[in-house]
């Protein structure tokens, strides 16, 4: 049970919030002052994302392997531009072979919602 003296604070970012690297910082800035709140922090996909997904599935479903794969490579592409900006050292690799591990995965669960081939 929350304490009457440390209460919760939820914050939820998405959209404009998570527009690119500025904006992240600045969460991430609003975030790092001190507060007596206990937080939880909640994120959606990074603006644009959303709608990135649903075209990837919409190509996939409908067959458009290229279509799809061009959407993945935008995703990613969108995720390394933000990473590059704010992630720095060893960090920064980790953070690319964890991309590229998503970018995979995104692939293989859009081949699998893809048509199958006669």
């Amino acid at each position: 049970m929350p304490s009457p003296t440390h209460p919760i604070a939820i914050h939820k970012f998405g959209g404009a919030a998570l527009a690119g690297a500025s904006a992240i910082a600045h969460v991430g800035a609003l975030l790092a002052q001190p507060s007596d709140e206990r937080r939880v922090v909640v994120t959606s996909a990074l603006q644009g994302v959303t709608d990135a997904l649903l075209r990837a599935d919409q190509c996939a479903t409908q067959g458009d392997s290229r279509g799809a794969e061009a959407v993945v490579q935008e995703i990613t592409q969108l995720h390394a531009t933000v990473a590059d900006a704010l992630v720095t050292g060893k960090e920064r690799a980790v953070v690319a072979l964890a991309l590229g591990a998503l970018a995979r995965t995104l692939k293989n669960n859009l081949a699998a919602v893809a048509p199958q081939q006669a």
